[in-house]
């Protein structure tokens, strides 16, 4: 299984700082044991979370819902390309990102 975190986009930072209202429910998450240098984790910011959340549970994906957002659980990381075809066709925006920032394993 695959789980990536569905966090809000703030509509006036960049995507590489989008995460910043969101470090403290993403530091709770344990690291591997073992990473090589730079820790990297792919989410999905997207503009109206709560939408995405509701969505993506009536196509039928699992979903737990986090203080910070979202996170859905794949079974294999293909299917990513149709849960960002579901945001599409609702009309809600989205972007890939990492969501995990100045990580580094020195």
């Amino acid at each position: 299984m695959w789980k990536i975190p569905i966090l809000c986009k703030a509509p006036d930072l960049p995507a590489a700082h989008a995460f910043a209202a969101h470090d403290s429910c993403l530091s709770a998450r344990p690291l591997p044991v073992f990473y090589m240098n730079d820790y990297t984790e792919l989410g999905l910011l997207v503009d109206r979370v709560g939408d995405t959340a509701s969505v993506l549970e009536g196509k039928g994906y699992t979903l737990s819902r986090e203080p910070c957002g979202a996170e859905v659980t794949l079974a294999h990381p293909g299917l990513l390309q149709d849960i960002v075809q579901v945001l599409a066709e609702y009309g809600i925006e989205w972007e890939l990102s990492d969501v995990v920032d100045d990580v580094y394993q020195g």
